[in-house]
């Protein structure tokens, strides 16, 4: 009886959370809205485009923004279809470039690009405007923009070969050139923004662009502005009237004079929207670039600085200047010898413990790698760790050393030798190198 007796305790207990889980799924659901939603906010670029340049492989170089990386493919996706149509005697139309080039890279490609790579490599091209040109089978009416490779800096005077027509081919070398040529004018480009930022900052600095190699901290490349557009040639002036103005100012005189006051109100209104749109886009504009030359790094901390003596302030400042200066100037190779002698203390750590299980004073060099090689906390390869005992030898010769004997090399390490006061002074050197 007692037995029954839970059973209908369970049961019952259990049809009261069938019915708090019915009720619970009758409650309407309540959708969390949040205030921010309504509120507009800037256009910022997509994550895979702010940050593309921080996943690059390899050592840390002057990586360029997503932007100009897409130009630098625009420009040779347009010069290898300048070649193409050059060494075919063919005309370059924008209209061919446009569709070839798009059909290439598959991003939009307009006159402003043109204008952009006009603007990096000013020389390498000559724009025209052609009338009644025909494109794609068709004449038609009107000026066309073409395009001309300017061939005249990129061969040397024994390779100058010829085409049909007398004009100088296009070759592999040169396109090759002028590809490295705009590779280094796009980064002269951004490096002449960095310096202006740098001399913008509170604590300016001054780097050379020969010995910059890497940008400041502060410099943030994924609001770097865009390359400005140079301006390309224009077709001749047609009397065309395009605006209200442009009539009252051809046909003054010769209208009724109701005709007139009409125009002269509606120009008048299209001089109004224009004024105002401009004066909104420089106010943007404006708001963009003091952002982007302004350190992004408060100036809250100003109360706590009291008491503390100006001279000593700026003797602090000026130092925080000079290590930036030389970090922007430190080589990669620098950095990768920092880099291995972090690692250093976790080494020694390892060939103390492998030394002392062995009980040997003296360990062939090829076992110690594989040691290294299968207990490093990292994947590391031989070279890297051939690399690390050279650096050890260099910065603690009175604990390891290699010898060479008939039967192959031997590392040796010192016991008696204290391995954390060896540790401790690597470490040291590795701040002092940051």
């Amino acid at each position: 009886h007692k037995q029954t007796g839970n059973i209908h305790d369970i049961k019952a207990k259990l049809g009261e959370l069938d019915k708090a889980i019915q009720q619970v799924k009758s409650q309407p659901a309540v959708v969390e809205t949040s205030v921010t939603d309504d509120v507009e906010t800037d256009k910022v670029l997509p994550a895979y485009q702010r940050f593309e340049n921080l996943a690059e492989e390899g050592p840390p170089t002057l990586s360029l923004p997503f932007s100009y990386k897409m130009l630098e493919g625009a420009f040779q996706a347009m010069d290898l279809v300048v070649s193409m149509m050059h060494n075919r005697s063919e005309m370059c139309t924008f209209s061919k470039l446009k569709a070839a080039v798009q059909n290439m890279t598959k991003k939009n490609f307009e006159e402003v690009t043109v204008g952009q790579i006009k603007t990096i490599v000013p020389e390498s091209y000559i724009f025209r405007h052609e009338n009644n040109m025909a494109t794609f089978g068709k004449k038609l009416s009107g000026y066309q923009l073409t395009v001309e490779a300017n061939l005249t800096e990129d061969h040397k005077s024994n390779e100058r070969l010829l085409t049909s027509e007398g004009k100088l081919t296009f070759t592999a070398s040169a396109l090759l050139k002028r590809k490295h040529r705009f590779r280094n004018n796009l980064l002269n480009y951004l490096k002449h923004l960095h310096k202006n930022f740098l001399a913008s900052l509170k604590h300016p600095l001054f780097v050379p662009d020969d010995k910059l190699t890497r940008w400041h901290p502060q410099f943030q490349l994924d609001k770097v502005p865009e390359v400005i557009s140079a301006p390309l040639p224009q077709p001749p002036a047609v009397n065309v009237y395009h605006t209200a103005k442009d009539v009252l100012e051809k046909q003054k005189g010769r209208l009724n004079p109701r005709v007139e006051e009409a125009l002269s109100r509606v120009a008048a209104e299209n001089e109004n929207v224009n004024s105002g749109s401009q004066n909104k886009s420089q106010d943007s504009f404006i708001s963009s670039s003091s952002s982007m030359s302004a350190p992004t790094i408060s100036e809250q901390n100003t109360s706590s600085l009291k008491g503390i003596p100006p001279a000593l302030l700026a003797k602090i400042r000026a130092k925080e200047a000079q290590k930036m200066e030389e970090a922007l100037t430190r080589s990669p190779a620098e950095d990768n010898k920092t880099k291995i002698m972090s690692h250093l203390p976790e080494i020694i750590r390892i060939l103390r413990t492998y030394f002392v299980t062995e009980k040997k004073p003296a360990i062939p060099l090829d076992a110690v790698y594989k040691k290294l090689e299968d207990s490093y906390r990292a994947g590391i390869s031989q070279r890297d760790i051939e690399q690390h005992i050279e650096m050890l030898k260099e910065l603690a010769p009175e604990l390891v050393s290699v010898v060479e004997v008939k039967r192959g090399k031997f590392l040796k390490l010192d016991k008696n030798v204290d391995v954390q006061e060896v540790s401790n002074r690597i470490l040291n050197l590795v701040k002092s190198r940051k």
